[in-house]
């Protein structure tokens, strides 16, 4: 058996989207799709589950931690978004250096209209 000697549990954080690129396109040559680019920036906390190597003693810790990531978002129709985002997280390890778990995000958003 192996141990993972620090296990993520969860992470909480704010980011900040720079936008780039924005484009758009003819969808079917009847609808303009609108896209963007985007590079995102955030910081936060995770909490980890450590196991000690020396007397296998389970423990809990919670760090600060940094984030950068890439992203784009499809504009199908004014109420609805497709998203795809690559997040790289940054924090101390329990064993020294860092560790550095990714995560790939597919999301949808529905949008509101404004208010009159």
């Amino acid at each position: 058996l192996v141990e993972i000697p620090q296990e993520l549990q969860w992470l909480a954080g704010a980011s900040v989207l720079w936008s780039p690129f924005h484009g758009k396109f003819a969808a079917f040559t009847t609808k303009l799709v609108h896209f963007d680019f985007y590079v995102a920036f955030g910081a936060g906390v995770i909490g980890t589950k450590t196991i000690d190597p020396l007397d296998k003693s389970e423990g809990s810790k919670v760090d600060i931690s940094g984030s950068v990531g890439l992203g784009a978002r499809l504009y199908i129709t004014d109420l609805f978004t497709i998203r795809l985002d690559y997040r790289q997280y940054l924090y101390p390890s329990h064993s020294g250096g860092l560790a550095y778990p990714a995560e790939i995000t597919l999301g949808f958003s529905i949008w509101t209209p404004a208010p009159k």
